[in-house]
């Protein structure tokens, strides 16, 4: 399993780990944690999807596929490929 404070401390982003029915979060505010909810829900109706962002009540969240799991941050910036960058580099050292 993917260490949620390890995620922060490296990419600088809150996260929650969704798989199956169950949500684990480090550093994220319930407000976005019901949103997450609600993207949840659109993650698995889209099957095909590896990352992405979803946009809920002007608020921005970053989705990236783990196996059959799915890391959910909020994300404060315009830049998608900068934190797709981050989230990246962050899987690959924990692959090694």
């Amino acid at each position: 399993m993917v260490d949620l404070r390890e995620y922060y401390t490296k990419t600088g982003l809150g996260v929650c780990l969704i798989s199956n029915e169950d949500i684990v979060s480090h550093l994220i505010p319930q407000e976005d944690l019901n949103k997450i909810l609600e993207i949840k829900n659109l993650l698995r109706e889209i099957p095909d999807i590896d990352a992405g962002v979803f946009e809920l009540d002007d608020k921005r969240y970053f989705a990236i596929r783990l196996d059959d799991k799915f890391l959910v941050s909020p994300i404060h910036t315009e830049n998608f490929g900068e934190v797709y960058n981050r989230v990246k580099k962050f899987l690959e050292e924990i692959k090694e």
